[in-house]
């Protein structure tokens, strides 16, 4: 019977750059998504209400009287603005998912491509022991033969494989893998 040895996996998703781009992007974006919905999370807590014109004033007052103009961050966000965020974020957070996922399949498709020999070995292995394994039964049926002819009652004290018990376990093992 032969021994069967399995070579260590050659190359793993790690080894495709379009893919570890794609998923560190999409981590990337996940976490501005949680960081999102924190924000909004945070200004319903404080139920922060869109900025009043009397906020938007002051801040847009400070800006002239320091001469620097007025950024955006230095108004405080709104519900809407805190909304739309989220939206965006989870919208990025679904396309970059579609993307991984693509080149999750396109690279584990190359690595398959480039171990099917292999596979094939094992499955021409496995088809090779179910062969052997069928032999071995019908070898076992001369023993038993071979004891009654020489008067022996090898029936009556030795259970031997039924042949349906080594016809459904090749069957199987042929089904599956071809």
């Amino acid at each position: 019977m032969a021994v069967l040895t399995r070579e260590k996996t050659k190359r793993t998703l790690a080894d495709f750059p379009s893919y570890t781009t794609a998923k560190e992007k999409f981590d990337k974006l996940c976490e501005n998504k949680r960081e999102a919905d924190a924000a909004i999370a945070r200004a319903f807590a404080e139920k922060r209400e869109p900025p009043t014109s009397r906020d938007t004033v002051i801040a847009k007052a400070k800006a002239m009287v320091t001469g620097r103009p007025i950024k955006k961050t230095e108004l405080p966000p709104n519900i809407r603005e805190l909304q739309q965020a989220v939206e965006v974020a989870d919208t990025a957070v679904g396309i970059q998912r579609e993307i991984v996922t693509e080149e999750r399949s396109q690279a584990s498709r190359a690595i398959c491509e480039e171990r099917k020999p292999e596979h094939d070995k094992l499955k021409a292995s496995i088809i090779q022991l179910g062969d052997d394994l069928l032999e071995a039964w019908q070898m076992e049926a001369e023993f038993i033969r071979d004891l009654a002819a020489d008067g022996g009652q090898g029936r009556q004290h030795l259970r031997r494989l039924t042949f349906d018990e080594i016809r459904s376990f090749t069957r199987v093992l042929r089904e599956h893998v071809k």
